[in-house]
């Protein structure tokens, strides 16, 4: 016995808000990566600032102090290299979150992250919505459209630190050698 009409509809409501309810977990756990980054990054660049201005506000005097000092600067490059690390798991798992919504968007219709996938990268590998809606929305500010600077900036933090971190290190040294 086949399944009626009505029960067709049901099983297609059913399955729309199954996959509704993925997509909202989807953004909600992306969201919170993006969150989770971002805080122990302002976390890591305060901790940073403040042990180059605490540990640089004196010269070292004896070799005890010369190699904490370094020591700090030492675990600072690691924690900085596992930092970025964690960062860029976070990272592919949030782009593994944003592109099942885009699934479950095409599927559902929808047009959220597809909208911003498209415009942050016109040379996608997705074809771009085919609608009149996103074709004044990309007339208007396609060219405008900032892509992924907020992403792209952990490389220029990673690589801020590091370098802040080994003039710290050297300008320890030749400060210590100096006063020998």
């Amino acid at each position: 016995m086949e399944p009626s009409i009505n029960q067709m509809d049901a099983n297609k409501d059913r399955q729309a808000q199954i996959l509704l309810k993925e997509y909202e977990l989807c953004l909600i756990d992306a969201n919170h990566l993006e969150y989770t980054i971002w805080t122990v990054t302002g976390i890591l660049i305060t901790a940073s600032v403040a042990g180059i201005g605490f540990l640089g506000s004196s010269l070292p005097k004896y070799t005890y102090d010369l190699l904490v000092r370094l020591g700090v600067a030492i675990l600072s490059l690691i924690i900085i290299y596992a930092w970025n690390r964690i960062v860029m798991r976070l990272y592919s798992i949030q782009q593994v979150l944003y592109y099942r919504t885009r699934e479950i968007e095409e599927e559902l219709n929808m047009y959220r992250n597809r909208y911003i996938t498209y415009l942050g990268s016109p040379s996608s590998t997705s074809a771009p919505p085919h609608n009149l809606r996103f074709s004044l929305l990309r007339t208007s500010i396609g060219p405008r459209f900032k892509g992924r600077t907020v992403r792209g900036s952990i490389p220029f933090i990673r690589w801020a630190l590091i370098i802040s971190w080994i003039l710290f290190g050297a300008l320890q040294i030749v400060a210590f050698f100096h006063l020998v």
